[in-house]
């Protein structure tokens, strides 16, 4: 067993990434151990999703005496190694934008999610600064990074999109509201108008 150089959590030799925060193992030497890496990613950060926590660990998680399942997560995916080459960056990309969840009510007023949301975010800001770099390496690849680099621009889009329209829905709901609040104010009043 081997340490990981980052947290220090244990590693199996055969391990490419850290099962606890994402980092590499070692320096990859070509595409396919860096895709055989990312899929051992997304394998370790389900396990860490599916672990979840009990109410006592979620609680004092929140009060800063232990990390919750969420916090895990998300420093998890802040953490993940980045992939040098173009092949590798483009799956992380598409990886990562699947990971994003634009509901408006969740992406909006959900605070998990938009914990989980930002860390992601974060996660598509390094791809995309790795991919400005693969393309100044790679001349040959650069339409294909600017057209990765639409990519993220439209999921983050796509999500402010979806932010608007939970930030619309719910001052529709207050506004529905306070409409219906004042007209049973107005029939309290008409009501004991009618009594005197």
């Amino acid at each position: 067993m081997t340490e990981c150089a980052v947290c220090g959590a244990p590693m199996r030799p055969s391990q490419l990434v850290c099962a606890y925060c994402g980092a590499a193992g070692r320096v990859f030497e070509n595409v396919e151990q860096e895709l055989e890496a990312l899929r051992e990613l997304s394998a370790a950060a389900q396990k860490l999703g599916a672990k979840g926590d009990d109410v006592s660990t979620e609680l004092l998680g929140r009060m800063g005496f232990g990390t919750s399942s969420r916090e895990r997560i998300s420093s998890f995916w802040r953490n993940a190694f980045v992939p040098r080459t173009v092949d590798g960056l483009e799956h992380a990309v598409l990886m990562a934008i699947g990971l994003l969840s634009t509901g408006a009510w969740q992406s909006t007023w959900h605070q998990p999610t938009k914990q989980a949301n930002q860390a992601i975010l974060d996660r598509l800001t390094a791809l995309e600064s790795a991919l400005r770099i693969a393309a100044s390496r790679e001349p040959e690849a650069q339409r294909r990074c600017t057209t990765i680099r639409d990519e993220i621009a439209l999921a983050r889009t796509n999500l402010r999109s979806a932010h608007v329209k939970g930030a619309l829905f719910y001052a529709a709901l207050m506004l529905g509201m306070l409409s219906l609040l004042g007209c049973m104010g107005l029939l309290a009043v008409a009501i004991g108008g009618l009594s005197l």
